[in-house]
């Protein structure tokens, strides 16, 4: 297979070839050409350089701007189209040193090399015989040199471009957090970057490819996957899939595929584009979520405690499905006294001997409370009468307490309210004060 390396040795070895012709035709004792790779900013890549002992590629790497120190005063060669003549005095030391012109005088043709009025080469022709008066067929032989490895040279600097631009591309995508991943319409790997999966799952690229894909998916996403195919098929496309791959410890690891498939002029899926993430700690985080939310929904459905939180406006944010245990309200009463609590106003569900009470925690609790005044060991219990939606009254115990979030700073009402109509009434059946039972609670009773 024809490589890029390979066109360009076979360019470097014909600018090579015309070079060394010149050298021999005018005997020449050094010769060198400037490769400057990109016009606009002058970056001079690396050199050609002849002696009568061979040739020497040499890198240069230096901006056009720092020309005339490693070369010659750029605004002589910006001015002349065509050659003109040099002396040893024109060129800088490091010039002399670096490119071996140990003798203490010579003679120079240095002819510009031009695309589309850039500068793109330089060729100096360099000789140690002082008093050289560079004949017309010398500088016509130049002049034909520089149009003749014109156009090779201008497929150097674009080959060069170009292998400088992968070098780049190839240094992000082995660096990026993501990954770009192409495989058949059967799931056979054909290309991936090699950033995520050395990071996350140890393989390295040759090593992916080739497999399929469903070696590496979770046997048990691999009809969801193979759904995905199927679908894309039929023009169905989805915004992206998640599916545990295996890593190359024998561990699964969360991923998240955005999947571009490929059709061919007849509408035949032929393969994918997917950019890939790793999203594991992501989806384990969800799904452990998801698991506690399912605890503690099964905890609120069975608690028999009314838990019920306020902002600072007394607006309700929660209230546990209990309510209907204590007061009778359904599930759609809960979401009207949150979504709308000037409407459904829980107030309106108390005694006025209990909405008293309220009022004087409002003015005694609430008035001054600051996160930093805050005591979150501190709890608030009220005697309340509640109003049951059938019209009788539960008596209850509430305990109330403040929340502040530490990220935000923003305070909020907890409440837990306990039925205790059965409990009161034994106790005014005994005839025992119903609240020495409370007696050694750390609560402040209203």
């Amino acid at each position: 297979m024809y490589s890029i390396e390979d066109l360009s040795h076979e360019l470097y070895s014909q600018v090579e070839s015309s070079l060394i012709d010149v050298f021999m035709m005018l005997s020449l004792d050094h010769m060198t050409l400037f490769f400057i790779s990109d016009p606009h900013s002058g970056y001079i890549s690396k050199c050609i350089h002849l002696t009568g002992q061979g040739v020497q590629i040499i890198e240069e790497n230096k901006d056009i701007r720092s020309i005339h120190d490693i070369f010659i005063d750029p605004s002589i060669i910006f001015k002349n189209e065509v050659p003109f003549f040099a002396r040893t005095n024109d060129f800088s030391n490091h010039y002399l040193s670096s490119h071996q012109l140990c003798y203490t005088s010579f003679t120079s043709l240095v002819c510009p090399v031009k695309s589309r009025n850039d500068l793109i080469s330089i060729i100096a022709c360099h000789s140690s015989c002082i008093n050289r008066v560079w004949a017309s067929d010398d500088i016509i032989k130049v002049m034909e040199i520089a149009i003749k490895i014109k156009k090779d040279i201008e497929k150097i600097i674009a080959i060069e471009s170009l292998k400088a631009t992968e070098m780049t591309q190839k240094f992000v995508l082995s660096n990026v957090r993501d990954a770009v991943m192409t495989y058949t319409a059967n799931g056979t790997i054909t290309y991936v970057t090699t950033g995520v999966s050395n990071r996350y799952l140890g393989y390295t690229a040759q090593e992916l490819i080739g497999k399929n894909c469903a070696e590496l998916i979770h046997p048990d996403y691999l009809p969801l996957a193979f759904q995905y195919i199927q679908e894309s098929k039929q023009g169905i496309i989805h915004d992206y899939h998640e599916y545990p791959i295996l890593s190359k410890d024998g561990n699964y690891y969360w991923f998240r595929l955005h999947c571009q498939p490929i059709m061919d002029n007849k509408g035949y899926l032929t393969s994918f584009v997917s950019v890939v993430s790793s999203v594991d700690n992501e989806i384990k985080y969800k799904i452990n979520l998801e698991a506690s939310e399912e605890k503690y929904r099964l905890l609120a459905e069975n608690m028999h405690d009314l838990v019920i939180t306020f902002d600072l406006s007394f607006k309700p944010l929660y209230i546990s499905p209990s309510i209907m245990k204590i007061l009778g309200f359904s599930s759609d009463d809960i979401n009207n006294f949150i979504n709308h609590p000037g409407l459904y106003n829980l107030g309106k569900y108390l005694t006025k001997t209990s909405r008293k009470l309220i009022s004087n925690f409002i003015t005694n609790k609430l008035s001054s409370v600051s996160p930093d005044t805050i005591d979150q060991n501190e709890a608030t219990l009220l005697d309340l009468e509640m109003i049951h939606k059938d019209g009788t009254i539960v008596s209850s115990e509430t305990c109330v307490s403040f929340m502040v979030n530490p990220k935000s700073n923003e305070i909020n009402i907890l409440s837990v309210t306990r039925k205790i109509s059965d409990r009161k009434n034994i106790f005014v059946d005994t005839g025992i004060p119903h609240k020495v039972a409370l007696k050694g609670l750390n609560t402040t009773i209203i």
